[in-house]
């Protein structure tokens, strides 16, 4: 029996006119996707049905975006993710110039 290939999503999480994160993770995936034994995905959340004509204005909460305009949003999703069974790991990689 062959072993399962390990999946690794990359998760693009804002919607915002002109993001430059787009670069970022398009090149992460394409990298990953070089890895022998690893399968991913390409998981662009601009694809759901949120407001992307205003730079995210209508869906901005004040309070969040003083918290470095969202960098450690994944931080409160991580609950979520266990709880939907999925595994998450304890580093990430920030590009704040992104």
């Amino acid at each position: 029996m062959e072993p399962r290939p390990l999946y690794i999503p990359v998760i693009l999480g804002t919607t915002r006119m002109g993001r430059m994160s787009a670069r970022v993770a398009r090149l992460l995936t394409e990298e990953v996707s070089k890895q022998a034994g690893v399968e991913t995905d390409l998981i662009d959340i601009a694809g759901l049905p949120l407001p992307t004509t205003d730079a995210g204005e209508a869906i901005k909460e004040g309070a969040f975006s003083k918290m470095d305009r969202g960098a450690r949003v994944i931080q409160n999703l991580l609950p979520v993710m266990r709880e939907l069974g999925l595994v998450t790991i304890f580093w990430d990689v920030n590009f704040s110039a992104v």
